[in-house]
């Protein structure tokens, strides 16, 4: 008899353990849920409206991001935290920074401007040598 008195005790405090931990598990998750954050999502463009597929969207010193789809459209999976900052980068167009707020709008819509483009260096391959002086010369150089 004593040995059933045990065993229902070991599995009430089996019970009890469980649903501890399931609480603790339940209270976490909520209170990181209600922590705040922002859901972020939005769509970027061009300054005629055209969608801009496979902009980077990365979040400020870290290496976190998304890349927008087809129609320019990008989400986060995530809430983000209020003063996280969003770059925006495209290849021919000037980065932007969007700093998260609790205020913003549900959707975001950003219009990426093009960057002027600075050509700092160029070569031109036009063919073979065709000077037999200079040919000369540069032998004469490399027999020295």
């Amino acid at each position: 008899m004593k040995q059933n008195k045990n065993n229902h005790a070991w599995q009430a405090f089996q019970k009890a353990g469980l649903l501890a931990v399931m609480f603790t598990c339940f209270t976490l998750t909520a209170s990181a849920q209600s922590s705040g954050g922002v859901k972020v999502k939005g769509v970027v463009t061009d300054a005629k409206q055209a969608a801009l597929p496979s902009l980077a969207v990365k979040i400020k010193g870290t290496g976190t991001g998304v890349i927008t789809d087809k129609e320019g459209e990008f989400v986060f999976d995530e809430p983000l935290q209020p003063g996280t900052v969003l770059v925006f980068s495209y290849l021919g167009m000037s980065t932007q920074e969007v700093t998260i707020s609790e205020g913003m709008p549900a959707r975001l819509s950003i219009t990426m401007q093009e960057a002027p483009i600075e050509i700092v260096g160029a070569t031109a391959d036009i063919g073979p040598y065709e000077s037999p002086s200079a040919w000369a010369r540069f032998w004469n150089r490399m027999k020295d």
